[in-house]
């Protein structure tokens, strides 16, 4: 795997974070499901994952887009809810 992320929030629930994601992402979100994001390269990864957990997101950059992409997510859930913390995991 990537470089990996635990993203905790000010507010909000699990739903509501998943419906930002999905407006921000253009996916389909859904809570406890892990998605793939970006284009797949050559050894079949992704750019990023993102799960959405009952307390936190975890989000993976493999490469690729994959920075810019958890840059972008992070702006639109801080700005929804607030970023509590950011851990690399």
């Amino acid at each position: 795997m990537g470089h990996e992320y635990r993203l905790d929030l000010r507010s909000g629930s699990p739903d509501e974070w998943a419906r930002v994601m999905r407006n921000t992402l253009d996916i389909d979100v859904i809570p406890g499901r892990l998605f793939d994001i970006g284009q797949r390269h050559a050894e079949g990864m992704p750019d990023a994952y993102v799960k959405v957990e009952t307390d936190h997101v975890y989000f993976c950059v493999n490469g690729g887009s994959g920075a810019r992409l958890l840059a972008h997510v992070e702006r639109s859930l801080d700005l929804s809810f607030g970023i509590a913390s950011r851990e690399e995991l």
